[in-house]
């Protein structure tokens, strides 16, 4: 954001049928990558509930923690995590069944390892979507490890979202997954332990990169950090439920959040360009190293300014 007002940001919902969800997302100015966030949303317009992707990264908690393992790259995937905030805040519940439920269990729902919405289902077919895709799959032969996650939804106000009391405690969560998020882990790492191994990792010439296959450039990194872009969408709105002395503060926030959203996008240029071009030599992460400083400097000032609405 620029030193210029903060607009007030408004929207008009209407009933979708998922042609029209899919195109309103994908003109969504700065969406999201995660898959799971992507479907999760699919269901919400769906229902005609108003809330949007942005604030979905917020109320699943994805945009509230930074979450790292070389060995495990879909450990931010903690589902448990997710449901626990979706119940927290909006009062959604998220179920999960064992996929020989899959011909009864109530339409639609998601598919898990792969994410996948399903929205139609016949004897023996099952309509699909994952992202901008739609596709077919057969009602049998599922691995035993496919789990069905159903979210069950229920009306909400906007000004609910809003509430200043969620506001803070969305504040204290952050900051404390910032310093104190896995004190009694040792294997994975959360925020800025999670940051500094992942820099720590990346500068080390020994750990594979390279390969488009990794999951920790195209998907761990990324779908993490663009769950940032809602963080900044939250904040923007709660700015005008605020005093004029907190808008300061938190305007503040604000704009180090966003160069810290800037940082990221330098990183996320110089990985893609050298994964197109299997070419993440030394030099490459040196500099990818750089950006990710500079974007931890400003996130953990953003956390700072934080601090002081808990």
């Amino acid at each position: 954001i620029s030193n210029a007002k903060i607009t007030e940001i408004t929207y008009n919902f209407i009933e979708m049928d998922y042609d029209s969800i899919i195109e309103k997302l994908k003109n969504t100015e700065n969406l999201p990558t995660y898959d799971l966030l992507i479907a999760l949303e699919k269901i919400i317009l769906k229902n005609d509930i108003e809330i949007l992707i942005h604030e979905l990264a917020v109320f699943l908690g994805l945009s509230l923690r930074f979450v790292y393992s070389y060995e495990n790259p879909s450990i931010y995937e903690d589902f448990s995590y997710f449901a626990f905030n979706l119940k927290k805040y909006l009062n959604f519940q998220l179920n999960f069944l064992n996929v020989d439920a899959i011909k009864d269990v109530e339409l639609p729902f998601v598919l898990s390892p792969g994410n996948c919405l399903v929205i139609e289902r016949t004897e023996d077919t099952l309509i699909c979507e994952h992202g901008f895709d739609r596709f077919k799959l057969s009602v049998g032969g599922f691995d035993e490890n496919v789990r069905i996650l159903k979210l069950n939804v229920s009306k909400i106000e906007r000004k609910d979202l809003y509430q200043q009391s969620i506001f803070r405690d969305i504040a204290y969560e952050i900051h404390h997954n910032y310093y104190d998020g896995n004190k009694d882990s040792l294997n994975y790492f959360v925020g800025k332990n999670a940051f500094k191994m992942f820099i720590k990792d990346l500068g080390d010439n020994s750990k594979t990169f390279h390969d488009m296959s990794s999951l920790i450039l195209t998907e761990t990194i990324q779908n993490q950090m663009t769950a940032l872009y809602g963080l900044k969408v939250y904040l923007l709105g709660i700015y005008h439920f605020l005093s004029k002395d907190e808008q300061k503060i938190l305007f503040e926030g604000i704009e180090a959040l966003g160069d810290s959203i800037m940082f990221f996008r330098e990183f996320e240029r110089i990985s893609k360009d050298a994964l197109m071009r299997n070419m993440f030599n030394s030099e490459i992460r040196r500099r990818c190293v750089n950006s990710l400083k500079r974007m931890v400097a400003s996130f953990e000032h953003f956390v700072y300014i934080l601090e002081k609405f808990i």
